[in-house]
């Protein structure tokens, strides 16, 4: 162990004397043009030795370089990573206020063209657990929204108010086991009663008031008018399936709503004729 430290500190100090010598043969010819000869043979003899610092610190310089240039780098590719996903998130942004401008432009479209008054409202909640069977909206009493009042979109028939806040209402769909709502079929104008489905939620049962009904698969059904709260002639849905009810005196059909209830974000409360 003593031999190895003897021989490094004999290694350190050649070293170091090697580089006094390189160092002394710079100083003392600095200020002359011509080199003695004991500095020639100096020069001469440490010229290998003054080559390899030289490469060596040329290396090093390099590498330090190339740290310092993989950290910029770094840096830039941060900076632009960050901005990239700046952009894309506004770029999202952007194409939600396209996609609600459009949906607004329907509403103002069918408000201008309905022969009663409406008010627009947002969607600002749902039951996670029952998501087609009521929502909330952003007007209220302070509105003039009322109990009973009839919701619809462009598409067709949303559901009606069941309570009402200072400043927000709850609305029960259309598609809810517990609505009920008067229809006729637009072809034959045979009446139905349209109820919303236990067994296939988003869906709605109709059924016919008569055992001769004409009712056919793709049949539209509007709102008859009938009980006071939905006006007449409202798209409710489409017939997709029909079959026999019970003891085949009636028959029973199933229609897909008009509406798309689980993209719903903004509706139209009817306050008015």
């Amino acid at each position: 162990m003593r031999r190895e430290v003897f021989t490094n500190r004999k290694v350190l100090g050649g070293v170091f004397v090697i580089l006094a010598l390189i160092s002394l043969s710079f100083v003392t010819s600095r200020d002359r043009t011509r080199l003695t000869s004991a500095e020639c043979i100096l020069r001469d003899a440490l010229s290998p030795v003054i080559s390899f610092v030289a490469e060596s610190t040329r290396g090093c310089r390099d590498a330090i370089g190339a740290l310092l240039h993989a950290g910029s780098l770094r840096a830039e590719n941060e900076e632009l990573r960050m901005e990239l996903a700046r952009l894309q998130a506004e770029i999202l942004q952007l194409k939600e206020y396209q996609r609600e401008n459009e949906r607004l432009r329907k509403l103002l479209d069918f408000d201008a063209q309905a022969p009663y008054k409406m008010m627009a409202a947002r969607v600002i909640g749902r039951d996670p657990a029952n998501w087609l069977s009521v929502l909330i909206i952003n007007k209220g009493k302070k509105n003039g929204i009322q109990r009973n009042m009839a919701v619809v979109t462009f598409e067709g028939l949303v559901g009606r108010i069941i309570s009402v806040t200072n400043t927000t209402a709850t609305v029960l769909l259309i598609t809810d086991p517990k609505s009920a709502v008067g229809g006729v079929l637009d072809r034959s104008r045979d009446l139905v009663l349209v109820e919303g489905q236990t067994m296939d939620p988003g869906l709605l049962s109709v059924k016919a008031l008569t055992s001769d009904v004409d009712i056919r698969v793709g049949d539209s059904v509007i709102s008859s008018g009938y009980g006071g709260i939905f006006p007449k002639g409202i798209m409710i849905g489409r017939i997709s399936s029909i079959s026999e009810g019970k003891y085949r005196v009636s028959k029973r059909a199933v229609a897909e709503p008009a509406v798309d209830f689980a993209r719903l974000e903004e509706v139209l409360v009817i306050t008015g004729k």
